[in-house]
């Protein structure tokens, strides 16, 4: 289990602040666990992220969302992140993220890209579809 525990302050100069606290815990398929993970790392100077799992798939996503908040903020104008479309950025990283990932199982498995692999996919979907439509007699499938 991950622990977090979070409050919002003041510093002394009456900028808001969040104050984090988590631990170093970290377990694996035995047993015994040891303090040896910090569990807190950091996209930027104001974001945060607590990890959980397995550390290098998280520092990976991380590593997603900074890329996507540096073109986020190369825009020009730059588009500052807030309550309006924080949850855009965050939805935005998880889908990047997936695309990266299957990109490296399919290219593991099949040595194409993913982007490859799903235009063969679709050529071969309409390759059955059209045996299909003649073993049936159902007549022809214009392409």
């Amino acid at each position: 289990m991950t622990l977090c525990i979070a409050a919002a302050c003041e510093d002394g100069r009456g900028r808001q602040r969040v104050v984090i606290g988590t631990y170093w815990r970290i377990s694996g398929a035995i047993a015994a666990g040891a303090d040896i993970q910090d569990k807190l790392y950091w996209i930027n100077d104001d974001i945060a992220v607590l990890i959980s799992g397995e550390v290098t798939r998280a520092v990976e996503l991380r590593d997603t969302y900074r890329k996507l908040l540096r073109s986020v903020e190369s825009k020009e104008p730059p588009e500052p992140l807030n309550h309006y479309n924080i949850r855009s950025f965050i939805s935005a990283g998880c889908r990047m993220y997936k695309h990266k990932l299957a990109d490296e199982v399919v290219t593991f498995a099949t040595g194409l890209t993913y982007e490859e692999f799903q235009h063969l996919r679709n050529w071969w979907f309409r390759i059955g579809f059209l045996r299909r439509q003649r073993l049936d007699g159902t007549g022809t499938v214009q392409l």
